[in-house]
């Protein structure tokens, strides 16, 4: 009998907290609803810097013949408003064979915010309201824009190239030499970066020459 009556207060117990993780999900929601993201700043440097290195989906593609180098390339694998229906976000959650290939996983941060990119919209948009280069500093500026398009091939034990681009006193010498500017701005001479794929967007290189014009501290 102890067990004919416990039963329906456990089951009672689970459908209240059940109704409550809901209630406060349905909350969550609509008083803190998902950011903006923005392709130009969120979603670009992601591909570009784990999708289009030599070999895969850069300039030249040999990745199933798919560029990765420009939004309309990116969009050809999209279906607007509907991330789960998008190749791009098949190929990256797939449990075999997922891209990029050869490589680690993209991180669940990054995969989200493709997602939240693709449910959307995916727009060709950018948080940039103009390009504001004051008040330009290496560790608010120029880190942050190091980190979303150079650190995935540029840091860690073995950086592509002996080449790192993680820490002020390794990116100062590139600055004197002149191969920081000329890889990000494709000049002739020097190795475009990032590897593979196209140009960074024209503000992002601007805040890095303005840095460069005000000394490059480390500030």
């Amino acid at each position: 009998m102890k067990r004919l009556k416990t039963r329906p207060v456990a089951i009672t117990v689970v459908f209240v907290l059940a109704a409550g993780i809901f209630i406060l999900q349905g909350c969550s929601k609509e008083h803190l609803p998902d950011p903006v993201v923005y392709f130009q700043q969120d979603v670009f440097p992601v591909i570009i810097s784990n999708c289009t290195q030599s070999g895969c989906h850069g300039t030249v593609a040999t990745g199933g013949e798919f560029r990765l180098t420009s939004y309309n390339d990116i969009l050809r694998i999209v279906s607007p408003g509907d991330y789960k229906g998008s190749r791009l976000y098949q190929a990256l959650v797939r449990p075999v064979g997922y891209m990029p290939q050869g490589s680690s996983r993209l991180s669940d941060e990054d995969i989200r915010t493709i997602a939240l990119w693709i449910e959307q919209g995916a727009e060709n948009n950018s948080g940039d309201s103009g390009c504001n280069t004051d008040n330009v500093t290496y560790s608010n500026t120029v880190a942050p824009i190091l980190q979303a398009w150079c650190y995935s091939c540029h840091s860690g034990s073995f950086p592509s190239g002996n080449i790192k681009l993680d820490a002020y006193s390794a990116v100062r010498p590139l600055v004197d030499n002149g191969k920081l500017l000329g890889t990000i701005r494709h000049e002739s001479g020097y190795l475009p970066m990032p590897d593979g794929g196209g140009k960074m967007p024209t503000c992002e290189i601007s805040k890095i020459e303005q840095w460069v014009s005000d000394g490059a501290p480390d500030n």
